[in-house]
């Protein structure tokens, strides 16, 4: 399941892939070259929270530093979003 956000009118597409009872991963696609050279934090930061959610099977309670806080809320809105859509 794909969710989107938009950073500076650039869609950045955040995928979750579930099964029928867990979180399986979570991953950026068609995430441009040019994206992800003026904004390098996006990619660490979608790792550390999927690390949090895959180990805790939910996007509650996820914590993440105040340095990055602006990307971090808007990645795990998009997450959050995606499993809306898994669920049935």
């Amino acid at each position: 399941y794909t969710s989107s956000v938009m950073i500076d009118e650039h869609p950045i597409d955040v995928q979750v892939a579930v099964d029928e009872n867990h979180i399986n991963s979570i991953s950026l696609v068609n995430l441009d070259e040019s994206m992800e050279t003026m904004y390098p934090l996006i990619r660490p930061t979608l790792d550390e929270l999927s690390q949090q959610i895959i180990t805790k099977q939910s996007v509650d309670d996820i914590t993440y530093s105040k340095n990055n806080q602006y990307t971090s809320a808007l990645l795990l809105s998009a997450v959050t979003d995606a499993l809306k859509k898994a669920s049935p």
